[in-house]
This record gives structure tokens, sequence and C-alpha cells, in this order.
């Protein structure tokens, strides 16, 4: 069935649009099932008047034709192809209501930037089980794929029929979406074409259920309108589209409805936004966090957030925070899915006592999530609360050293700088490995006297990147060149009574100090690791005395390693001109 579909997809693109080519393959879908006289219960209004005795009888033309809308599939196109269709539909044998479904992710598949993942689908439609919903939407639905998921869970364990309300800017959409709702089963299926960024919903619809995939190619700032009657009772003057999304949502709530939220993590840290949270979390609706795998959707390689919201939550004062990370399989080759195990397993912690905990996922009180500055990054509240609580002792970072953000060079004086240069400026890229590279530095010179002592490494510094994709940490060995770090830098300098820099390094570059630093990162895009939560990082606890003799040994071993690793590369590169040489000398005598 797949290769055919494939074959037919294949062959369509070459006449229709994409998404005429979807419509087109789904009305041939619906109609090889009417033939196979498995319709009952899916008839559409056109198609409830034909007995099934008739359908049988009918030819595959006259039952396809009523079907199609006419006015979306040119006729004359379709006419061309019109042998090779029936030929497909001929081929494909959908005889029970799996093989439907399977039929339908896999023409959906052909587009996968429009649907979200079926393992995503999974994990909400048996969270949504969790409570009953009559009325449910489909925010940014595409396909709405998600919202037929979920629909046809709560018919078969719920024994309701939910309204289901598709709100989706795209207005060819709907064609293919009215099409799903027959192959699904969903009887009552409404269409909104709204942009949620642009429009206000003109009617006042509350939903029990709300479901948001958030487009992952749209988060912008957006400006609130103070008169919008949405952002009613929030301060904020502005929120990136996320929220500005998960907002027009719970206004559509009903007293008891819940929202499910698809974000990336910036949405659950950015330090612009941590007043929206701040109110999410004094109203008490944040039910839920988790944490999903990585490369889930084709769009992205991050790991997305699910964000559950109920209006009428049963633990008060409490949110749960879960990990799906290490419950990932391949689906493709650039594609991951989520294992049915991992989907059980959360939704059983998820059901679990509050006070029981497990590696995957416990509930926190609302008075933790304010303690760490309405932060909703759950590797704060599991692995690195487990982690902290492992290491003992600790100070925070702020208590044995200086952190001291780079400086950020304003275009206008890159060139005024660039004369009679003093110092290199160290970024990001000059960090490979631990060690820090001079070689292909900028140099520049210092504008104010104050950079020397606020920007100017020192011996034993201590270099961290604090915005890039990875965060990469180097020590300063002895004797180093005059140089600057940029704002993408954060130099940490140890009192050395307190604290030895070697073993603050050792502790960095270690899977725990990894770790945490990864806990206190924002944004989603680009990663910005937070100074002022930096400095609030707990470091283990060491004496004094017993530090500094390790440290001796360590700093010697750091440098006879890069002193090795000098030495190495040196006599490869002297090999390899010395064999080269010979190999021109010798080729020269021969010719």
């Amino acid at each position: 069935m797949k290769q055919i579909l494939k074959i037919m997809w294949d062959k369509m693109t070459n006449i229709f649009t994409h998404e005429q080519s979807i419509y087109l393959i789904l009305c041939c879908i619906l109609t090889k099932y009417y033939m196979d006289g498995h319709g009952n219960g899916f008839e559409s209004a056109q198609i409830s008047e034909i007995n099934l005795s008739m359908k049988k009888t009918m030819s595959l033309e006259s039952l396809l034709k009523e079907q199609m809308d006419w006015n979306y599939i040119n006729a004359c196109e379709f006419k061309n192809m019109r042998e090779d269709i029936y030929g497909w539909i001929r081929h494909i044998n959908i005889h029970t209501m799996e093989q439907m479904t399977e039929a339908i992710m896999c023409v959906q598949s052909f587009m996968e930037d429009e649907c979200t993942p079926e393992s995503v689908c999974q994990l909400m439609a048996e969270m949504s089980l969790l409570k009953k919903a009559e009325t449910i939407a489909d925010y940014c639905a595409g396909f709405g794929t998600l919202g037929f998921e979920i629909c046809r869970a709560q018919k078969q364990q719920k024994g309701v029929s939910p309204a289901f309300t598709v709100i989706e800017k795209n207005r060819n959409y709907g064609k293919i979406i009215k099409v799903l709702a027959k192959l699904y089963g969903c009887e009552k299926c409404n269409v909104i074409n709204r942009n949620i960024l642009e429009e206000e919903e003109k009617k006042s619809f509350n939903y029990d259920l709300i479901l948001a995939d958030i487009p992952k190619g749209e988060n912008n700032a957006i400006v609130i309108n103070p008169g919008d009657h949405r952002f009613e009772g929030y301060k904020m003057k502005s929120v990136y589209a996320e929220w500005f999304f998960i907002m027009d949502a719970l206004s559509h709530l009903t007293e008891d409805g819940r929202l499910f939220a698809i974000v990336s993590k910036g949405a659950l840290v950015r330090k612009n936004e941590r007043d929206v949270r701040k109110q999410m979390i004094d109203y008490d609706w944040v039910e839920a966090i988790i944490t999903l795998p990585a490369n889930l959707y084709t769009e992205t390689n991050m790991a997305m957030e699910l964000i559950v919201f109920d209006r009428n939550k049963e633990k008060r004062g409490m949110v749960f925070f879960g990990s799906l990370a290490r419950f990932a399989y391949k689906v493709s080759r650039n594609q991951n899915g989520i294992t049915k195990e991992g989907i059980e397993e959360i939704l059983n912690v998820y059901q679990m006592d509050e006070r029981i905990t497990s590696k995957i996922g416990k509930w926190v009180s609302n008075n933790e999530i304010v303690q760490q500055n309405y932060s909703l990054n759950t590797m704060l509240y599991l692995e690195i609360d487990d982690l902290q609580k492992n290491m003992g002792e600790s100070w925070e970072l702020k208590e044995v050293a200086q952190v001291m953000r780079g400086v950020q060079i304003k275009p206008k004086d890159e060139d005024m700088l660039k004369d009679n240069p003093t110092h290199y400026l160290l970024n990001v890229k000059n960090i490979q490995d631990g060690q820090i590279f001079y070689d292909e530095m900028q140099r520049i010179r210092g504008k104010e006297p104050i950079w020397e002592d606020k920007y100017q490494i020192r011996e034993d510094d201590i270099v961290i990147t604090t915005k890039g994709s990875l965060i990469k940490v180097a020590i300063v060995p002895p004797n180093p060149p005059l140089a600057y770090i940029t704002g993408n830098l954060t130099i940490i300098r140890t009192d050395k009574k307190k604290y030895c820099p070697y073993l603050l390094h050792e502790f960095l570059i270690s899977s725990v100090g990894k770790k945490s630093m990864e806990g206190i990162q924002t944004g989603s895009t680009i990663r910005v690791l937070n100074v002022s939560q930096l400095k609030s990082m707990k470091v283990p606890k060491y004496a004094l005395e017993t530090a500094i003799r390790y440290e001796e040994q360590l700093k010697k071993n750091e440098l006879e390693h890069r002193n090795k690793i000098k030495e190495i590369e040196e006599k490869y590169l002297h090999t390899k001109e010395e064999l080269m040489r010979k190999f021109g000398e010798e080729n020269a005598n021969i010719q």
C-alpha cells in the first residue's frame, strides 16, 4: 500500500499542487473504503442517501465523483490521469480502521511539515483521556490529524462524540479536513479559517480541550493590544508567538477546560517572558510540562516541550515535570519517535501520588517554581535537582568567584578600535577542544581603562561561552597574550583564597557541571547561558588545603597534555614535509 500511495503522490504532484494531490489521494482512500463495504457510519451527507448494497454495484468513477469537489480539482486535469488513478485504487486494500489510519498517516508523511508526528499524537491522545471532552478545538491544525486522533480516542474510551473545530489559516486545507473527517468518522466537524496572530475570533466559542502544536517558524515578538479581550488580566506588553497562541487558547477554554501546547524550550525559560509564566503559576493553571525527545519534527532537531494547562486542575499548587528524552526510537534516518513504553511510563508517573518521584517525572510545588524565578525548565526540577542533592555541601558560584560577561562592541566603534591594536579579541570560534587558539583572532585596542579589569583575560581564568548552541569551557594557561573577550563569552575568576580554578574547571567540564549549565540556558534557536543564574549555580564545597594539593597536580597534568599534543602535531607536520620533499626529488629524477 505504501508503495502504491507513493507512486500516486509522485505522479499527481507533476500535475496538481501538493495540497490538491493530498486531497485527491484521500478522496481515493475514502472511495475505496466505501467500495469495500466498510463505509457504514462514515458517510457524508451526499453518500448517506446511497444504500450500502447500491454502493457495491456503483462504478468506481461515479462513486469517486461523489466525493470530489470539482471546484478544487480541475476535471480536465483529472481526466488525463483517470485510468492510472482507477488502476492504483484497485490495488489498495483497506479492510479495517487500522489499515485506513495507516493509509492516512502514510499520505500525510508526504507533507511532514504540516503534521504533528504520530507518536506525539499518541501521547496527547492518551493524556486527553484523563478527562472527558465534549468540545475540542485544534489550533494551527494543518490537516487536523491530531484533533481527529483525540476525537476518536474520546469516542472509543469515553463514549462521547466530540464536536470538533479546526482553526487553520490555510483555506485550502479545509477541503482536506472535510475528507479526513469522513475517514475518521467525525460527525461534528467545523472549520474556522483564522490567523490567530492577526485575528480575534468573531464569535465567542469555548472548548473543553484545545490542542496547539504551535508552528516552529513563527516565533517573533508580538505587541499585545490592551483592548483585546483575549489578554484581559495580563500585565505583559509583548510576548513571543508561542505565548500569544497560548494566551489566545486559554481565553477560549471552559471553566473546566484544558490546553495541550507544543512549544520550544525558550517558552519555558526566556527572561523577558518571566511575567507571563508568573501569572500562569499564580492562576494555578499549569498542570504539567513534559520534555519530548529531540528530532521528532522534520523542521527542527530540537527537543520540544508539551505544556498542559488546566483551569480546574485536581492537584492544586503543584506542577508535574517529566522527561521522555530517553524514550526515543528511529522512525527514519533523520526523525525519531516516542516509544510506547515511554508513553505508558510517563502516564503512570503522572497519575501517581505527588509524593512519589521517578527518574522521568515528579510533582513540584508552585513555591519551588517561585524559588527558581519562574523558570519552567524540566532539567531544573529533575536532573539538576537530583545532581545537586547528590553533590553534598556546596557553594553558590558567586560566593567563590567573579562572573563577568565580555564586552559588547558597538558597530560604530568597530573600525575605530582596529587602529593601533593592542589586544587579541577572543570569540567563541577561538575555543576548540578546551583550548584557546590566538592565531586567527581579530585584534583591537581598548576603548576605556576599565576594559583591562572587566574584559581582559588572566592566567587561571575560566572562559565559558554564554551564547551559542554548545557550551565551551577553557582555562587560561600561564603567560597568556593580551586579550579581551567578546559579549558571547564570560570570565569566571575564582577567589583563590576560597576555591581552586583548576578544580572548578574540572567540575564545569564534568557531566554534572555540563547538566547544571544546560539547565540555566535560555533561548530556543540561539541558546544563551543566563549569567545571573550562572552566578547562583551550585558548585561542590571542597576542603581548600586538600584542593590546593590536587590542583597543582591537575595543573601539571594539563600542561603536560598540551605540550604532548603540540609535540605530536609538530612531529606530524615535519614528517609530512620531509616525505613530500623526498617524493618531489625522486619524481624529478625519474622524469
